[in-house]
C-alpha cells in the first residue's frame, strides 16, 4: 500500500457490524449476485433463490450468530469482503466432510470494490490472510486448529 493509503482494517460481520456489509454489498452489484451463498445453499436451494432471497438468508446467518466473513475497512468504509467460515457452515460442501476438517476454516470468496481498484483484491484481503483468521477466531470465539 502506499503512504497516501489508510491502513486497512479487518472486522468479522457480527450482528453489530451487519450494517456495513449491507452497505457494502448495496455499493457493489456483482457482489449482490450471490451474497456468498453459492456454498452456504444446496445447488437447488441456490438455483431457486433471488438475490433478495439469498442477501436476506445471509443476514439470517450473521443473526443467529454463525460466523460468515471478514470486511476490510478503510477508516469507517467497508472497501472489501472476504467470506470465511468454519467449513461446516457451507452446506454446498456437505458430502466433502470429512472429521478432521470439522471447525477447518473454508474461505470461497474474497471481493475487493471497483472504487478501490489501486488497492486489489490481492493488496486488500490477501496480503491481510493472518490478520482476517484472527480477527475471525477472536471475534467468534473460535479455537485455533
Amino acid at each position: 500500500m502506499s503512504e497516501q493509503d489508510p491502513e486497512i482494517q479487518y472486522r468479522a460481520v457480527t450482528r453489530e457490524t451487519v450494517a456495513d456489509l449491507t452497505a457494502f454489498s448495496g455499493c457493489h452489484g456483482k457482489f449482490q449476485y450471490c451474497s456468498c451463498m453459492r456454498w452456504r445453499m444446496r445447488s437447488a436451494a441456490y438455483q431457486k433463490s433471488t438475490k433478495q432471497i439469498r442477501a436476506e438468508k445471509l443476514t439470517k446467518l450473521v443473526s443467529s450468530g454463525t460466523p460468515i466473513g471478514i470486511l476490510a475497512y478503510a477508516g469507517d468504509e467497508p472497501i472489501g469482503w472476504c467470506s470465511i467460515a468454519p467449513r461446516e457452515s457451507y452446506e454446498a460442501l456437505e458430502r466433502s466432510r470429512d472429521a478432521a476438517m470439522s471447525r477447518t476454516l473454508t474461505a470461497v470468496c474474497v471481493f475487493a470494490g471497483k472504487k478501490n481498484s489501486s488497492a486489489s483484491s490481492d493488496k486488500v484481503m490477501s496480503a491481510g490472510v493472518p490478520k482476517i483468521i484472527v480477527v475471525l477466531k477472536k471475534d467468534n470465539n473460535l479455537s485455533p486448529t
